[in-house]
């Protein structure tokens, strides 16, 4: 359960981060 709550805002960084550096 704490992990979906840390998960969830982190992938959407991780996706944006991963999109600028492409």
């Amino acid at each position: 359960e704490q992990l979906i709550e840390l998960v969830g805002p982190w992938k959407t960084v991780y996706i944006v981060h991963f999109n600028g550096e492409t």
